[in-house]
């Protein structure tokens, strides 16, 4: 799949790595609003994947890499664009 492609949409994507590569193209959003949002919306977050993101907020290094490494494909669609 080529992100660059206007015709893709967030539900096309069928690896974390297309994930991260489709919110950094596409969203202008800063990723710790998605960090957050992450946190308060997914109400089974692992201790491991609460601690990261909480970590993540707090270093100021919150990207989309992260984000997609401490979600599974399943979380980050759950919590939308």
């Amino acid at each position: 799949m080529t992100i660059e492609n206007e015709d893709i949409l967030m539900e096309d994507c069928q690896t974390l790595d297309e994930y991260a590569q489709y919110f950094k193209t596409y969203n202008d959003e800063n990723p710790v609003v998605y960090f957050k949002l992450a946190l308060r919306k997914l109400p089974n977050l692992r201790e491991d994947q609460t601690s990261r993101l909480n970590e993540k907020i707090e270093n100021g290094n919150a990207d989309w890499d992260s984000y997609c490494s401490i979600l599974t494909m399943q979380q980050i669609d759950y919590v939308g664009w």
